[in-house]
């Protein structure tokens, strides 16, 4: 019943939050469709973001000047454009220049322009002002400097309404070059939104997974699970590979880091591989196949893809993601069938079934159908991450209440049901909880002539005998009272009340419950008791020293009785 409920949580979650990033690279966003680099705007949404797709001009192996008005080497291409290899620039793509010339805007207003990952290293010019750079843009690879993260910049149209936008893109080493992204234009205030929200999102689903990292490492030294340790490992991936899309989260988070784009994409491509052999060696905890196919399977595949990782170039990264794509698609159908027969045969439960399920689900589609949506990631990571924890945290759950029972147990004496010696060491290390305004007495009380009935009528009837006197000590006192079975007969009672003048009649009624005879079988004894108190202020007193004054106290009862 429990994990019903879990499951039809997080699948309401899940739909839900797949609405919302579905829709969030949709929500107020165009696309406009230019004609041979010209865009004439014939109405303005201030709350929308426009993507500048279609046909821009394309020079290839030429800085052009926002003025000059046409060029032989003129081509048109749709935006997004993504350059090939040219063999002239040894492993890299060369450079070039965009241009599009848009219309129909108010001179008054201040636009804003986003570049997301826009080549290499490039420089965006706005009517002959530069208002976007990064790296450093030249038309040989020494003086180049090579950089790709996101950024935005702002600027007026002229007194026409006109906005002549050239774009300067150069790459000299193998890394994908022109756009992977349209850029994005809108109104300042709106482009400062979405980029700062853009932002807010990424540090959040960062934070979040690092979070659930250390939250699911410190589960693994409490309980010493495997399973926790395996998605301590699988979320810190998750934050590794967030904080490298796009790169610019990095130099948001440390702005002086200044890592080679190179090892910032090996580490990109590298936390992604990772997660694979993360994730079969945390399949391999459900104990869903017999062999450690998994757990083998990962170490190869974790030795392999880090070694090649580490050594290779752009292109090479880019190939070995095919071999990832096949391997993910490979492992999920083994995956799918094996969990089929491990819930067959009751080897895993449901919970764990849809989680291993959504994860392979979501990671195909993420692969194969939306590459481009950055949001499908984060939405893969948040869903797989919540069904893996569900089954983690039951698990932990399961596990906290068998070793709270176990401690329950080990403190409890099997006979009598009473707390024992175990539980009193606890309350010595650890103190008593009461209220302040209370009073607490330590009562030590003892059988009288409990020796005799063991001998005259045998062990047996004597332990029938202590867990009626148990039954009679617990019907005395009331629910906040603690009482222990000291050893033998002896028994500790640590008693809550208002009054301090209430204590005589505690032990008043504790008499009068043991003046009625035992009866066993046939059997009738009679039986009293010695008992002893003292009053204990938990703040100054030591515990050990009141219980030896009450066990003196009792010693004394005793004596007082057999001299009557």
């Amino acid at each position: 019943m429990k994990n019903i409920k879990i499951l039809i949580f997080l699948s309401i979650f899940s739909l839900v939050t797949y609405f919302w990033f579905s829709n969030k690279d949709n929500f107020l966003m165009s696309n406009i469709d230019s004609k041979q680099g010209i865009y004439e705007f014939t109405e303005w949404n201030e709350d929308e973001l426009y993507r500048l797709k279609g046909e821009w001009e394309f020079y290839p192996k030429q800085f052009i000047d926002e003025n000059q008005s046409d060029f032989d080497s003129k081509q048109y291409q749709t935006v997004e454009h993504l350059w090939t290899q040219d063999p002239n620039f040894n492993h890299g793509f060369g450079y070039a220049s965009y241009r599009l010339n848009i219309s129909g805007l108010d001179p008054n207003k201040q636009y804003g322009l986003l570049l997301e990952e826009a080549g290499s290293s490039y420089e965006l010019y706005v009517n002959g002002r530069l208002i976007l750079s990064n790296g450093k843009v030249s038309n040989n690879i020494e003086n180049a400097i090579n950089e790709n993260y996101t950024d935005k910049g702002v600027f007026f149209s002229d007194s026409s309404g006109n906005a002549n936008i050239v774009i300067h893109i150069s790459n000299f080493v193998k890394i994908n070059s022109g756009f992977n992204f349209a850029p994005l234009l809108s109104s300042y205030e709106r482009m400062i939104n979405y980029y700062e929200t853009t932002m807010i999102i990424e540090l959040f689903v960062f934070s979040a997974m690092f979070s659930l990292g250390l939250i699911f490492l410190l589960i693994t030294l409490i309980v010493k699970d495997r399973r926790s340790y395996f998605m301590a490992i699988l979320t810190f991936l998750f934050s590794i590979r967030i904080i490298s899309i796009g790169n610019h989260l990095i130099y948001v988070l440390n702005p002086y880091i200044n890592l080679p784009l190179i090892w910032i994409i090996r580490f990109e491509y590298l936390s992604v591989y990772l997660m694979l052999p993360a994730f079969l060696f945390l399949v391999n905890t459900f104990k869903i196949y017999k062999s450690d196919f998994y757990f083998k399977s990962a170490i190869v595949l974790s030795t392999f893809f880090t070694l090649v990782s580490l050594i290779s170039n752009q292109g090479q990264l880019e190939l070995l993601y095919y071999v990832f794509q096949f391997l993910i698609g490979l492992f999920g159908l083994q995956l799918i069938y094996s969990c089929y027969m491990a819930l067959k045969k009751g080897i895993i439960d449901l919970l764990s079934v849809i989680a291993l399920f959504i994860t392979i689900s979501l990671a195909l589609v993420l692969n194969f159908v939306l590459q481009d949506v950055r949001n499908s990631f984060y939405y893969m990571v948040m869903i797989f991450t919540l069904f893996i924890a569900a089954s983690v945290i039951y698990r932990f759950s399961v596990i906290s209440e068998r070793t709270i029972h176990l401690e329950s147990i080990v403190k409890i004496d099997p006979l009598t049901k009473l707390w024992n010696r175990s539980y009193l060491n606890d309350l010595k290390q650890n103190g008593l909880k009461f209220d302040q305004e209370d009073y607490l007495f330590v009562l030590f009380i003892d059988l009288n002539e409990f020796k005799q009935i063991n001998d005259e009528y045998g062990h047996k009837i004597g332990d029938e005998v202590l867990r009626i006197a148990a039954r009679r000590l617990r019907n005395s006192c009331h629910d906040s009272d603690q009482i222990i079975r000291y050893g033998g007969d002896e028994f500790l009672i640590f008693a809550n009340m208002k009054d301090s003048n209430s204590i005589e009649k505690v032990i008043k009624r504790i008499r009068d419950n043991f003046v009625e005879p035992f009866s066993i079988g046939d059997i009738k004894i009679n039986l009293s008791l010695a008992i002893g108190y003292h009053p204990f202020n938990p703040r100054e007193d030591d515990l050990e020293t009141i219980i030896a004054f009450s066990d003196k106290k009792m010693y004394e009862d005793k004596r007082s009785q057999a001299n009557l």
